[in-house]
């Protein structure tokens, strides 16, 4: 017997022990990406993003300070 099966419609390939059918055709809903990021890295995290901008710069700021001072 074949460790491998190959589907008739799509001709995807899977391995035997996976499933018994194709795990492509089969698929009702793709799930659809999350789009988080560390630390506020993602696209819909604009008002995170702004605390860390304003951390930052207090940062910043604190570290010049203390350089020059």
């Amino acid at each position: 017997m074949s460790e491998f099966k190959i589907c008739k419609k799509c001709d995807f390939e899977w391995y035997a022990n996976d499933s018994i059918t194709c795990p492509v055709c089969n698929t009702v809903k793709i799930e659809e990406a999350k789009l988080s990021g560390v630390f506020g890295t993602a696209s819909n995290q604009e008002r995170l993003n702004m605390w860390f901008k304003a951390l930052g710069l207090i940062v910043l700021i604190y570290m010049l300070i203390q350089f020059i001072l």
